[in-house]
């Protein structure tokens, strides 16, 4: 089974593997991520992943063939829709109709032509989409959070605190890592936050970064 994508999608990378693979195959998106990931697992269950910022679905259905359940949040309600088709047939992936954020609300959002950059925006924005906090959910046992939200990964987790503080999921976090002030700025809020939460940086591996917990 092939793919659904953004047609006209101009994000070579993912319209590369959206035609290169199929949503049978395994899970090799982003230089293998998942089997990075997997390999600094310390958990010794596998009950519940959050997928924060799912495009096309990529490594829900990747996760999915580890864990009971995957929560996948897509923001976009353009790119949710692709998401929901990728993952219909997977019973334990639930697809949600909101983004993460730190508030309950409406957002200004940009989808750009190129899918994989759109992000929660203040200027030149054409669409408004609905988020909420992950913490709203209240989610049981949950072992691992994925964020991959452009440059919104400190206002998810503000809104994650209680989640991430109650089960000390193993977190991959693509951060904003340019040089300048407001990316240090946040960086450190992040820092600070999931530090005084136990969390260490296990690695860094491009713009990922790697959290566990003792």
């Amino acid at each position: 089974m092939k793919w659904s994508y953004i047609e006209g999608d101009t994000d070579s990378t993912l319209v590369h593997y959206a035609t290169t693979t199929n949503i049978e195959d395994n899970c090799t998106w982003q230089a293998s991520t998942l089997d990075y990931v997997l390999s600094f697992y310390n958990k010794q269950t596998f009950n519940k992943c959050i997928d924060i910022g799912a495009n096309y679905g990529y490594l829900s259905v990747g996760f999915s063939r580890h864990f009971n359940t995957v929560e996948s949040f897509e923001i976009s309600s353009v790119i949710r829709e692709h998401l929901l088709l990728n993952t219909s047939t997977f019973d334990n992936i639930k697809v949600h109709s909101k983004g993460l954020y730190n508030k309950e609300g409406e957002v200004q959002f940009k989808l750009h032509n190129s899918s994989g950059v759109s992000r929660i925006t203040d200027s030149q924005s054409n669409a408004v989409e609905k988020v909420t906090t992950l913490d709203s959910y209240s989610f049981k046992d949950v072992d691992l959070i994925k964020i991959d939200v452009e440059h919104s990964e400190l206002e998810v987790i503000q809104g994650s605190i209680d989640t991430i503080s109650t089960y000390k999921p193993v977190l991959v976090v693509e951060m904003d890592l340019r040089r300048n002030n407001d990316s240090l700025t946040n960086r450190q809020k992040v820092f600070d936050i999931l530090f005084n939460s136990g969390y260490y940086i296990a690695d860094i591996r491009h713009n990922d970064v790697l959290f566990l917990t003792k």
